[in-house]
């Protein structure tokens, strides 16, 4: 699955880039909405950061030190031609490359759907955010990925690979389907204090919605590590 996320966004890079501010205006300042608290001169790592629009944003609105990681080669090269130096590198979430103790800030943006299991990216988190750093990430609902699933009867506790169709039915994505359980695991209480918890719609064909119906499109949270 590391491949497939790698080639489908390396192929998507251009269009990714151009209509990622096209049509996710709402969740983005959803998502920014969840910084209550000091940016300025803060290290904050975005995992997944994609093409560097969120980067830009917290280098010259929040005045943050901003890293990124990509599994995605060519948005790794646009991201760093956006931010004019290279702050960004390619690797996985399940393995980052970087120290231990490393950041004030942590946030993954429509990413962590797409991992097969969120407890080793939650291990890679703990690892490099310093105590008492900040954790925040939106991600696709599991309730979206149940409804999206094709086989019947859906089976909301079975893993599988949902393909979900963003921008107005134009890009298709394979993601993993998870539970509210694996986010929420464990681990995650035992690693960090959960502080803000959101679950949002949309307001345009951002993302398709099965029949029409109004569900969660996906979730926000901010934690502190422990």
């Amino acid at each position: 699955m590391k491949e497939i996320t790698s080639k489908q966004y390396n192929n998507w890079s251009e269009e990714h880039d151009r209509d990622t501010m096209k049509y996710d205006q709402l969740s983005r300042k959803s998502f920014y909405s969840f910084f209550k608290f000091e940016t300025n001169e803060k290290k904050l790592l975005d995992i997944a950061s994609g093409t560097g629009h969120d980067l830009q944003h917290y280098r010259d609105g929040m005045k943050c030190d901003v890293w990124g990681v990509d599994a995605s080669e060519k948005e790794v090269e646009i991201a760093n031609d956006r931010l004019g130096e290279d702050k960004v590198k390619v690797g996985y979430a399940e393995a980052l490359p970087y120290e231990d103790n490393s950041f004030d800030i942590v946030v993954s943006k429509y990413a962590p759907q797409g991992f097969e299991d969120i407890e080793p990216f939650y291990k890679e988190v703990n690892r490099v955010l310093k105590t008492g750093g900040y954790f925040l990430i939106l991600t696709t609902h599991p309730m979206r990925h149940f409804l999206e699933k094709t086989e019947k009867p859906r089976d909301y506790f079975k893993k599988e690979i949902v393909t979900s169709w963003i921008y107005n039915h134009m890009l298709p994505l394979q993601e993993y389907s998870h539970t509210m359980n694996d986010y929420f695991s464990d681990y995650f209480f035992k690693h960090f204090q959960i502080e803000e918890y959101l679950e949002e719609c949309n307001d345009g064909p951002v993302i398709e919605h099965v029949d029409g119906e109004n569900y969660p499109a996906y979730f926000i949270y901010r934690a502190r590590k422990k």
